[in-house]
């Protein structure tokens, strides 16, 4: 299951679960000498085996054949690396950009003096009025005061 957002009310029942492995794993290597990692990572790997098969104390089954239930409802992850976003809210200026961080990004020139919410990563900026994403730039780079202008956005064509 998914954590739940807000108030985790799972957080107890993970940690006694980690607790529960580390007990179980580490306490039955606590008096053996480990010459190479290894010899410790195969020793781990042959007792979580163990644990995972190990059978629930109150319902059917083990941790294994949970997971193997569950493992066709995994998907894949996703092709793009997730990036941090930002948010704020920016005012159109008269020239119809907007500012993020000194630089400087169109929008169309309807939008002028508008407040609108601004979505920025690392590597791109995305303009939006309300939930309609109306522009978006690669960010800029270097020196502040750079403009970052879509020729469509302007209203002398």
């Amino acid at each position: 299951m998914p954590a739940r957002i807000k108030r985790p009310r799972d957080k107890a029942n993970v940690e006694s679960s980690v607790n529960n492995l580390a007990n179980n794993i580490l306490g039955k290597m606590r008096n053996q000498t480990f010459f190479t990692l290894e010899e410790f990572n195969e020793q781990v790997r042959q007792y979580f085996d163990i644990f995972n098969t190990h059978a629930f104390q109150k319902k059917m089954g083990s941790r294994a054949t949970l997971f193997a239930q569950e493992r066709d409802l995994l998907t894949h992850l996703p092709k793009t690396r997730y990036e941090m976003a930002t948010w704020k809210v920016a005012t159109v200026q008269p020239n119809y950009h907007i500012s993020v961080d000194g630089m400087f990004y169109s929008v169309p020139f309807q939008y002028i003096s508008q407040k609108l919410n601004v979505k920025f990563t690392s590597s791109l900026i995305e303009i939006y009025k309300a939930d309609t994403r109306i522009a978006s730039h690669r960010r800029l780079q270097g020196r502040k005061g750079q403009y970052q202008t879509v020729p469509d956005h302007s209203f002398a064509r």
